[in-house]
């Protein structure tokens, strides 16, 4: 984060507001909630001096500027850490961090109550993460079969999809090529928010990328080091769905996505079984349940 926002100029005289803005913003409390630019500007001046020497953090203290700041309501010789402190505990804190968790574990659209317990639970455990998930892990809004496919797979979480529940192996560099293709690089984000999620996984451009890598996956030729084979995957006597569609949808498949899969049986007869499982996956790993969870 200070090499990104360029906190290596953030010094005493020159604050640079990058970091402190992104701090409240993105990591703490939230777009607009609980702080004010005056806060911002405050916040910059106690990051003065944070800088990197030999690619690890340094603290310059002739960079710093050491004078009375007010940040989120409180006065005082504030450094960096101060901040840090005051925006955890803040109430927004609570709130943003506890929305953050549920959407990415339980779906994009968590009811405003379980937000509000969730962040008394952040609150009443000092900010410890750890202690949240362990509560909503076990809750019952984590097993509800309403928040089942109410988010996308992103590309890497998609590929390991494919791969895991068929328990097949490829290989690494293959897979981190064609993730990035479908628009996340590993450890490459775009910029200090991550990726955005979702519907922007899902475009003209990506979805070719999903469907090239299903169809490289599946076909006999030209698949990256897949391990086992999916003839050696689905029993020798199945006729392909009757494994794949319960391994791979233990829920079932929509009326739209169960006749689609209905032609291609009846299509695929008399072709041989290899050629029959790799245009039965293909299909398989293309419907849209197979890109929500």
């Amino acid at each position: 984060m200070i090499r990104w926002l360029d906190n290596e100029t953030n010094v005493k005289g020159r604050a640079n507001e990058n970091f402190a803005r992104e701090l409240f913003e993105l990591f703490t409390l939230g777009r607009d909630q609980g702080y004010v630019e005056a806060d911002v500007k405050e916040a910059a001046r106690a990051f003065t001096g944070w800088t990197i020497r030999k690619d690890a953090f340094w603290f310059d203290h002739s960079k710093h500027d050491g004078g009375l700041k007010r940040v989120l309501g409180h006065e005082g010789r504030l450094d960096g850490e101060a901040v840090l402190d005051l925006a955890v505990a803040h109430e927004a804190c609570a709130r943003h961090v506890a929305a953050k968790l549920l959407a990415c574990f339980v779906g994009p659209a968590a009811p405003p109550e379980a937000v509000a317990e969730l962040a008394a639970v952040f609150r009443a455990a000092d900010g410890d993460v750890a202690r949240c998930l362990e509560v909503l892990l076990g809750s019952e809004l984590f097993f509800d079969p309403a928040q089942r496919g109410t988010r996308i797979r992103g590309p890497v979480e998609w590929i390991l999809w494919v791969l895991r529940t068929l328990g097949l192996r490829a290989s690494p560099r293959a897979l981190h090529r064609a993730a990035a293709r479908m628009g996340q690089a590993l450890l490459e984000p775009p910029d200090v928010a991550g990726w955005d999620e979702e519907e922007a996984w899902i475009s003209s451009a990506t979805w070719i990328h999903r469907q090239n890598f299903a169809a490289r996956l599946a076909s006999a030729e030209g698949r990256p080091e897949l391990r086992p084979g999916l003839e050696d995957v689905v029993p020798g006597d199945d006729d392909g769905y009757a494994y794949l569609g319960p391994t791979l949808f233990p829920d079932g498949l929509g009326q739209g996505s169960a006749r689609a899969v209905a032609r291609l049986g009846e299509a695929g007869r008399g072709l041989p079984r290899e050629q029959r499982l790799a245009g039965l996956c293909e299909t398989l790993w293309m419907l849209p349940e197979a890109h929500r969870f």
